[in-house]
């Protein structure tokens, strides 16, 4: 059975329209599922979520502690969260709004300091 609090694209209604849509835009895969993830209140202003390309963690962007927490596990509800801030904070990771990920793992971010 599915989870109360499980979202699935799929099942989306079509704008002004009282129909499911039939699938995910083909760029994105045929089907996404979103849970809610608890990662004990380490959220100050969460900007963005990206998933790591290569081990599926989550990241989260901080915007208020100039940082970003990384869920390890988010999809087995073995979720051990952490909290990464780069020494140069006040430059690289200043009131951090996205990330992205290159597909050999490594990030950038955009600020809006």
């Amino acid at each position: 059975a599915e989870r109360a609090d499980t979202y699935t694209p799929s099942e989306a209604l079509a704008p002004g329209s009282s129909t499911a849509v039939p699938s995910c835009v083909p760029q994105f895969g045929k089907e996404h599922t979103i849970e809610r993830v608890d990662i004990g209140g380490m959220l100050s202003y969460p900007r963005d979520v990206k998933f790591h390309p290569l081990t599926g963690n989550m990241w989260v962007a901080n915007n208020n502690t100039d940082g970003i927490v990384v869920a390890f596990d988010p999809l087995e509800n073995k979720v051990t969260p952490q909290f990464h801030a780069d020494r140069a904070h006040y430059h690289y990771m200043d009131q951090i709004s996205s990330l992205s990920f290159s597909v050999t793992g490594s990030f950038a971010t955009c600020q809006e300091s």
